[in-house]
């Protein structure tokens, strides 16, 4: 650009050179030579000026090429990287749109989830009652049961954190479940408290028997809570039964009184 205003100024300064040697022209006779030498040596003057130009031209013009070359060469890098951001934005867009999508599959589902954990912690407490009372008893039970949110549909427990204990309690629920088990426990008979042996068969039955063996009965979940019916005519199978489970005796079959409900 240096070198174009360069040549315009020299361009400029040639003009009145050449105005003053064609009106040297017009004079007498008498400067005829002189003039003409005059008129000459502006005209080699201006040849060699012309001919400085031409150079300078011919040098401003390789320059001038290889500034639009490079000015060419910086657009089409530019218009390179602006097409890679419009793809890289189209693509930010595109995975912005399918998290958006998955979000919003794991936000129904966690939704179906709670509405699931809502139901199961409303049906335990409901159903905690008819629990077998060693079970009702056991303190990580209880522990456990201690962490189940009052109003479950209005609760800051973490979901999770519910999901857990559900699992913890059903597990604990579960082991009682699939197992005999013998307790010794108070029982009233009439007025009096008579100390029994229950032998209880998961959640659904249980029987009972005093050591005099003429106090027995039968157990098992109701309406109201857990059951007791007195039958002292199984007093028998129930004392064989426990024997047989506490290994005070050899394995035998014993029938005992079952309810399925």
């Amino acid at each position: 650009m240096r070198r174009c205003i360069s040549f315009v100024n020299k361009l400029l300064l040639l003009t009145p050179a050449l105005l003053l040697a064609f009106s040297h022209s017009g004079y007498g006779a008498d400067n005829k030579v002189s003039d003409t030498r005059a008129t000459l040596a502006k005209w080699v003057e201006t040849r060699q000026m012309i001919s400085r130009l031409k150079a300078d031209w011919a040098e401003d013009r390789e320059t001038i090429k290889s500034t639009i070359s490079l000015f060419d060469g910086q657009k089409e890098r530019l218009e390179e990287k602006l097409a890679k951001v419009g793809e890289d934005n189209a693509q930010v867009v595109k995975e912005t749109a399918e998290n958006e999508t998955e979000l919003a599959k794991y936000t129904n589902a966690l939704a179906k989830v709670e509405t699931m954990i809502v139901v199961f912690e409303e049906k335990l407490k409901a159903q905690i009652k008819n629990y077998p009372p060693p079970l009702r008893n056991d303190k990580h039970l209880s522990e456990l049961l201690k962490l189940v949110p009052k109003d479950s549909h209005d609760t800051k427990v973490a979901l999770i954190s519910r999901v857990q204990n559900l699992i913890l309690i059903l597990k604990v629920v579960q082991e009682f479940n699939s197992e005999l088990h013998l307790e010794s426990e108070i029982r009233k008979n009439g007025d009096k408290d008579v100390e029994v042996q229950s032998l209880y068969l998961g959640l659904g039955q249980a029987w009972f028997v005093d050591t005099s063996g003429s106090f027995a009965g039968t157990g098992g979940p109701s309406p109201d809570g857990w059951a007791w019916t007195e039958n002292s005519a199984i007093a028998e199978q129930v004392r064989k039964a426990i024997a047989v489970y506490d290994k005070s005796q050899p394995a035998a079959y014993v029938a005992l009184p079952a309810e399925v409900k």
